[in-house]
């Protein structure tokens, strides 16, 4: 039956367009782009048809059965389908401006790209639903079921999401700025360059969520739940805090990198030459013979590939001071003038972590040395002649008094 003939069947009797359905089951049918405004479409069996640009505005759809339909850029305005079974359908670009959606069930349907601005939403289900790039900003969704969706780069400013259900959503680069998620459960939500600029996030569940670079200026963060329902409460003010103290948490694997970083890692800092491996593995295997972790990191820039100016985002100086302070103590090669003096001068007063400064060559006056005697975790420069040289006086003149002021300085914070 061609598409003319069927759209007129439609309009018709809704009775006879379910009985030829009923005896045509395996043909596709397709009403792309029909004009079933003002249609009484009620109880009629559009299951599996390509609605697709189709006018629907002004139709009565109650009872009518969309299951696995194609409604993408159909015109739905004002449509009446609250508290319906919508799943499977694909609703893409479709126009719902105005449509009561309340309760409806949206399971595994596709919404993405479409306008539901300033919707009421509220107990919709949305669950493992296609709601990518969807503008959904200052809807209600209260209480609405987003579990397993995915919502990236959707627009949700300003959306009330209070208690929602986002578990195992993909938000990634989701616009949730000025958004209410006050007691949302965000367990196992994909969080990557989300934007939470300015939104409420209280009472909220986030166990297993995995973030990164989540933007979280001026947001209200409090309470947040890092643990399962059937585990002691565990509640952290802060989303990025929370999630590295769940992973301490609940991987074994680490805590013990933590505790293997604090008690046997030792940063070597300077701007090491081809001219130097030789003296440096030597100086790095004396430290693995003792128990320790050595973490070389060079300033000297490849000329190949100069990472440092070709890469914005990496910082030598905030990167150095991170393992600095995560180091058992420092060892820091100032041989060479043009050394690190710079970087060096902006990490010492940073960490409060045992210094021990090395200088092959007779002694010399350099400020730098004067300047690391105001911090009292520096210890006195050791000056030594030779690779050989260093290699024998390592264990007395390095590790014995880097070990003394450790200990010293861990005293000193148990004691604060």
């Amino acid at each position: 039956m061609a598409n003319t003939e069927l759209i007129s069947l439609i309009k018709q009797s809704v009775q006879e367009w379910n009985k030829w359905r009923e005896q045509h089951s395996d043909v596709t049918v397709d009403l792309s782009g029909a004009d079933l405004s003002y249609t009484d479409l009620g109880f009629a069996n559009l299951s599996e048809v390509n609605l697709s640009e189709a006018d629907l505005s002004e139709t009565n759809l109650n009872g009518a059965s969309l299951g696995f339909a194609n409604l993408m850029g159909a015109n739905l305005s004002r449509r009446d389908v609250h508290n319906r079974d919508l799943s499977n359908t694909n609703f893409s670009a479709a126009n719902l401006k105005g449509a009561n959606l309340s309760g409806a069930k949206f399971n595994h349907g596709s919404l993405s790209f479409t306008n539901l601005s300033h919707q009421d939403l509220h107990d919709t289900v949305f669950s493992f639903a296609n709601l990518q790039g969807a503008n959904l900003n200052h809807a209600n969704l209260s209480g609405t079921d987003l579990s397993g969706a995915n919502l990236s780069r959707a627009n949700l400013r300003g959306t009330n999401l209070s208690h929602a259900n986002l578990k195992g959503a993909n938000l990634s680069t989701t616009n949730f700025s000025t958004a209410n998620l006050n007691a949302a459960n965000l367990s196992g939500a994909l969080l990557v360059e989300t934007d939470f600029t300015r939104a409420t996030l209280t009472d909220c569940i986030i166990y297993g969520i995995a973030a990164s670079n989540v933007q979280l200026e001026d947001a209200t963060q409090k309470n947040l739940l890092i643990t399962q329902e059937y585990e002691a409460t565990i509640t952290i003010d802060d989303l990025k805090v929370a999630q590295f103290i769940s992973l301490l948490l609940n991987h074994q694997e680490i805590r013990n990198v933590i505790t293997l970083l604090a008690t046997q890692s030792v940063l070597i800092l300077g701007r090491f030459t081809r001219d130097q491996e030789i003296t440096l593995e030597a100086l790095r295997e004396i430290l693995r013979s003792h128990g320790y972790l050595p973490i070389l990191f060079n300033f000297e820039k490849p000329n190949s590939l100069n990472v440092f100016e070709k890469s914005s985002s990496f910082n030598i100086t905030e990167t150095a001071t991170t393992l600095a302070r995560l180091s058992r103590f420092i060892i820091i090669d100032l041989t060479d003038p043009r050394g690190a003096l710079h970087e060096v001068a902006r990490i010492i007063p940073n960490c409060q972590v045992p210094i021990q400064p090395i200088v092959e060559g007779i002694e010399k006056p350099y400020s730098i040395l004067e300047h690391l005697k105001n911090f009292p975790w520096t210890l006195k420069p050791h000056f030594y002649q030779n690779k050989e040289t260093l290699i024998a006086s390592f264990q007395g003149h390095i590790i014995e008094p880097a070990e003394y002021k450790a200990k010293e300085l861990e005293k000193r914070k148990n004691n604060r």
